[in-house]
């Protein structure tokens, strides 16, 4: 039998904190207060592996904190972004926040609209949200 942990977004974010990288939620946000100039906000969706928060002028931008075993094909970015452009956000990586265990730091534009996942799939039906997610990553 199948169990199934009910999502939380400060849940996710405090599993990538305590257990994969030495850098702190503090230290997150502090970079992308300076990059953006103003305060983030986290996002209502994380990631397993990531802390995504969005700052700027109107919420233009999102950063996104991945652990360094999770990073961020750049190539596969531009390639997509070449093929879609309405639909792939402009994307950059800043090198890594951290010396034990960093994590590496990407801008993106913060595309209009909600996630896919959000918006298509009803939070009850987690069998689906958990096929969405395989497909989208490539695993049966």
């Amino acid at each position: 039998m199948m169990t199934y942990v009910l999502y939380s977004p400060d849940g996710a974010i405090d599993e990538l904190f305590n257990s994969s990288t030495s850098v702190t939620r503090q230290q997150c946000d502090k970079h992308a207060t300076a990059r953006a100039g103003c305060e983030p906000t986290a996002l209502q969706m994380q990631g397993m592996c990531s802390y995504t928060v969005t700052a700027g002028p109107n919420k233009s931008k999102l950063f996104q904190f991945r652990d360094e075993h999770s990073t961020i094909d750049m190539g596969n970015i531009s390639l997509a972004k070449a093929i879609h452009p309405e639909f792939v956000a402009s994307c950059k990586c800043l090198g890594t926040l951290g010396d034990s265990r960093p994590v590496f730091i990407y801008e993106m534009d913060h595309l209009p609209g909600i996630a896919h996942i959000m918006a298509r799939i009803s939070p009850d039906d987690i069998a689906q949200q958990s096929n969405t997610i395989k497909d989208f990553v490539g695993v049966r």
